[in-house]
């Protein structure tokens, strides 16, 4: 979900985006990537 995120934030930088959101849902990608490096370090300390 992040990496789609990150498209939609270069298309609005490319200014080819498809809406004029597209900045605003590109700034959510950071955090949304943050959530899943943390959760994919949990999973790998349990094993």
């Amino acid at each position: 979900m992040a990496a789609i995120l990150l498209g939609i934030a270069q298309r609005a930088a490319d200014v080819n985006a498809a809406t004029d959101d597209s900045v605003e849902t590109g700034y959510k990608a950071i955090p949304l990537s943050e959530i899943g490096r943390k959760l994919a370090q949990r999973y790998a300390a349990r094993k």
